[in-house]
C-alpha cells in the first residue's frame, strides 16, 4: 500500500460565464501581440470563479473522489495514450484494463482529476487536429475527418459545427 498521502477531487460545476471565458480563451478577439496578456487576464478570471464557487456553501458539490497515488499515475498514462490514439481509442473497459483501472476509478476519477470526461477529452483532441489540418494542410475534408477518428464527413461537420460554431469548409476557407 502507499504510503503517500491521497489526493482528493473536488469536482464544481462549469458556469455558463466560466464556458464563455473559456471559448474566448480558445478564439482570443485579438491578435498576436495581445493574446498572451489577454490569455492571462482570462485564466486569472477562471481562478476567481473557482475559488468564488468553492467559498459558496450553496453550490452543489460532488463527493470528493478518492485516487491514489497509483490510480493518479494510471489516469496520466490514459491520457497520454489518448493524446497518441484518439483517432480510434479503444472502448472504456478494454481502455480500463489496459491500465489497471475499473470503470468507476477510469471514468470517475479521469473526470475529477483532469476535469472533463473521456469522451469529451478524445473529442477535444479530435477536433483540435482537425483545425490544424484545415488549415495547415491542403487536405480534403473527408480525408480529415477519417484522419482524426470519424467514419461520416458529416458526422464530423456536424461536431466540429457545434464545437466552433462554423463549418469546416468555413474554417477552410478563412486559411
Amino acid at each position: 500500500e502507499d504510503e503517500t498521502p491521497d489526493f482528493f477531487c473536488q469536482t464544481l460545476p462549469r458556469t455558463t460565464r466560466m464556458t464563455r471565458v473559456i471559448e474566448e480563451m480558445l478564439n482570443p478577439p485579438y491578435g498576436r501581440h495581445l493574446r498572451h496578456i489577454h490569455s492571462e487576464a482570462r485564466s486569472l478570471d477562471l481562478v476567481c470563479m473557482m475559488l468564488d464557487l468553492l467559498n459558496n456553501d450553496n453550490v452543489p458539490r460532488s463527493p470528493l473522489f478518492r485516487l491514489r497515488n497509483s490510480d493518479i499515475e494510471a489516469l496520466h498514462a490514459v491520457k497520454e495514450y489518448l493524446r497518441n490514439e484518439y483517432a480510434d481509442p479503444p472502448r472504456i473497459p478494454l481502455l480500463g484494463r489496459q491500465f489497471g483501472l475499473n470503470r468507476t476509478k477510469l471514468t470517475e476519477g479521469f473526470k475529477n482529476l483532469f476535469g472533463e470526461t473521456v469522451f469529451e477529452y478524445i473529442q477535444r483532441l479530435r477536433m483540435e487536429r482537425a483545425r490544424i489540418l484545415l488549415t495547415e494542410s491542403d487536405w480534403s475534408i473527408s480525408r480529415i475527418a477519417e484522419t482524426v477518428g470519424y467514419e461520416r464527413q458529416s458526422s464530423f461537420s456536424s461536431a466540429f459545427r457545434t464545437k466552433y460554431g462554423r463549418t469546416p469548409m468555413d474554417i477552410r476557407r478563412k486559411a
